[in-house]
């Protein structure tokens, strides 16, 4: 199956056993870019080995790779959801990073967590795909 084998490959070729993550890219053999949207994804579409989802979990909700932009968030806590235990985690990251937008009496939601600061002070201030908080509270509820 075409699925397996590409599950395989992303394994074998990208799991950097030293930073226990997967990387974006490889360049000459180097291994590269550890980063949460890489992570998301790759648990998001279960191509995770078994072994390694712990690892990977912890690494995004410890903050220590690349940080996802609001734009791509949805990846983060959608994969974040298919595992127990960090639903509580991802409510609490999105109060904090779309509350920050709020107490800072946006009207919409930003692009990034920079607002107009963003770019050289071209940041978007009103970007659909960052209304990840709407869809998530939808499909599972408001954290009591």
């Amino acid at each position: 199956c075409l699925h397996l084998s590409m599950n395989k490959s992303i394994n074998d070729i990208f799991w950097d056993e030293k930073q226990k993550a997967y990387a974006s890219f490889m360049h000459n053999g180097n291994l590269s870019h550890f980063c949460e949207l890489t992570q998301s994804l790759i648990l998001y579409i279960g191509a995770a080995e078994d072994s390694r989802c712990s690892y990977v979990l912890e690494k995004i909700k410890n903050k220590e790779l690349l940080p996802v932009t609001p734009s791509h968030a949805v990846f983060k806590y959608e994969a974040l959801l298919r595992y127990p235990g960090n639903r509580k985690f991802v409510f609490d990251d999105i109060a904090k990073i779309w509350g920050k937008m709020l107490f800072n009496n946006a009207t919409t939601f930003w692009e990034t967590e920079d607002g107009a600061a963003a770019f050289g002070n071209e940041g978007s201030l009103c970007h659909g795909w960052s209304a990840t908080p709407a869809y998530i509270y939808m499909k599972y509820g408001v954290e009591n």
